[in-house]
């Protein structure tokens, strides 16, 4: 593909891009593009707060099953240890 028509390819999204711009650009006043980008930049948060709490959450659930499984070893190995001891000699 040759530059100029790379260019061609890339000139009607660009200029679609741009006059979409400048259309909300003064299509809202100073405060209301200040409100659309501060609900934009809540819900981003939202969104990363979302997907960082899924990973804890997932980190959390392993760490308890791991707990879990050494508690149940523990048990066991007291059990054992506690009927060996019921069937020696005193």
């Amino acid at each position: 593909m040759s530059l100029q028509a790379k260019a061609e390819s890339l000139a009607s999204p660009a200029s679609y891009i741009t006059n979409g711009s400048v259309f909300v650009w003064g299509a809202l006043t100073f405060n209301q593009l200040l409100a659309v980008i501060g609900v934009v930049l809540a819900l981003l948060t939202f969104v990363v707060n979302v997907y960082f709490q899924r990973r804890r959450d997932s980190r959390d659930s392993e760490f308890h099953d791991k707990r879990m499984e050494v508690k149940e070893q523990t048990e066991r190995f007291v059990n054992r240890v506690s009927d060996h001891d019921d069937l020696s000699p005193r």
